[in-house]
């Protein structure tokens, strides 16, 4: 029903969390019928995340922006407000094993890049 390689990305896109992963394979299956396929392949996933990246671009500013560069690099965030914010949109992902750390969204990453 998915193809090897479309499913590592989706995996990877979902950056641990189990609802974005689940968004992602439910709509890009969704592409995969509209286009009469059988499978999900890799490219279904691909149109799925480059929509969900283009919604988070509508929102994030310059700042938010340099912030979740600062977030990529250190994995750390000080900033209550502005991580909060980030954080409900989930634009940065918490991550909880012996200490807590943060990261940005995966679909996001080439966002950090413009």
């Amino acid at each position: 029903m998915i193809e090897r390689e479309a499913l590592d990305f989706a995996i990877e896109m979902g950056g641990g969390v189990l609802g974005q992963f689940v968004n992602i394979i439910r709509n890009s299956a969704i592409y995969a019928l509209q286009d009469g396929d059988d499978c999900i392949k890799k490219w279904h996933i691909e149109l799925y995340v480059h929509k969900e990246r283009r919604s988070f671009d509508r929102f994030l500013s310059y700042d938010d922006i340099e912030f979740l560069k600062a977030i990529r690099d250190n994995k750390d965030a000080r900033d209550g407000n502005t991580l909060l914010m980030l954080l409900h949109s989930l634009s940065i992902l918490e991550y909880q094993n012996d200490n807590n750390w943060f990261d940005v969204n995966p679909i996001i990453v080439p966002l950090l890049e413009k």
